[in-house]
């Protein structure tokens, strides 16, 4: 079991600053040097190329999926959303206004929140620059 993972579902909104050595938690690993984003063992470079692309898949295996998305200024993710699954939201750069049921979380760089399945959420931009985070869905959602 992910030991790690487990504690997160306590919280829905955790907060790490950023950090220049990997942070272990169970069995996942977030690398913020170079923004490169390592799942037991394997890199998938998040920051470089895919940032102005609304959203974009990076990976996807049976029980997981790891997209990247860009918020532009201003605007929002679409409309409120429900997922079957739990998802995870890691904020690369800028700010993000995240609202998960009835709570609004204001979330900048190295905040992690935690939408629980069947849980309503919408994420908008609220600053002068771009909003870049990382995403990841158990079970693929997309």
């Amino acid at each position: 079991a992910l030991d790690g993972l487990k504690s997160l579902k306590r919280a829905a909104l955790l907060h790490h600053p950023p950090a220049s050595r990997p942070q272990n938690r169970g069995h996942f690993q977030i690398v913020q040097q170079g923004f490169r984003c390592a799942v037991r063992g394997a890199v998938y470079r998040c920051g470089h190329g895919h940032r102005g692309q609304f959203f974009r898949v990076l990976q996807q295996t049976e029980r997981s999926q790891t997209a990247v998305m860009t918020i532009a200024p201003g605007e929002d993710g679409g409309p409120p959303e429900e997922h079957a699954g739990d998802q995870i939201v890691y904020v690369v750069e800028g700010e993000a206004v995240l609202t998960i049921g009835a709570q609004e979380h204001r979330a900048g760089p190295g905040t992690l929140a935690l939408i629980p399945a069947g849980t309503r959420h919408h994420v908008r931009n609220p600053g002068r620059a771009p909003l870049f985070f990382v995403t990841v869905y158990a079970p693929p959602e997309y």
